[in-house]
């Protein structure tokens, strides 16, 4: 293969790259405590996006989101990504009682949650779900900036990347972490 047959290689390469990691899928890593005992800080997760194309987020659903927040008279807004689960979907009124969580008037099942996050008070608050908007919080309920916050708020659809499907690192601890 001549030079020109490499560079050839080399821009389709790097073109089929720059589509799967716009459309397709991301990698990601966890920054904080906020999603434990499912996820750690320094993990990394595979992102897939494509599905979100097709449905909306689903409630449980882990997902990758932005969010813009004013971080002080430096930096002024800056843009962050979050990992997150999705709790409330447009419409839905969640209620939080405690550590107890209903929608729609219904108590929401949370297994995924460890003891010490069920036994963590959240302030007890009513959300409606404004149509095209999402209500998420971590599974570290004491320890996460999520829509309970009202830094953070509600989460617009198209601020929600992608759905997280598998932790990728380390390598121990590679396993699925959709519901």
């Amino acid at each position: 293969m001549g030079l020109k047959d490499w560079l050839i290689v080399l821009v389709a390469a790097l073109a089929l790259t720059f589509v799967l990691k716009t459309f397709v899928f991301e990698l990601a890593q966890v920054r904080g405590e906020s999603m434990s005992a499912c996820l750690h800080n320094g993990n990394r997760i595979y992102v897939e996006k494509l599905v979100f194309r097709f449905r909306g987020p689903q409630r449980g659903d882990i997902v990758m989101c932005y969010y813009t927040k004013f971080d002080n008279a430096r930096y002024g807004k800056r843009t962050y990504f979050y990992i997150k689960r999705v709790i409330g979907l447009p419409g839905d009124t969640v209620r939080i009682e405690g550590s107890q969580v209903y929608i729609n008037d219904e108590l929401y099942d949370e297994p995924y949650l460890s003891e010490k996050a069920k036994k963590a008070y959240v302030a007890d608050q009513t959300y409606q779900v404004p149509q095209g908007q999402y209500f998420v919080m971590g599974d570290n309920r004491g320890q996460s900036e999520d829509s309970t916050d009202d830094r953070v708020g509600f989460i617009p659809r198209q601020d929600i990347l992608g759905r997280g499907l598998f932790r990728l690192w380390p390598l121990d601890q590679i396993s699925s972490i959709t519901n």
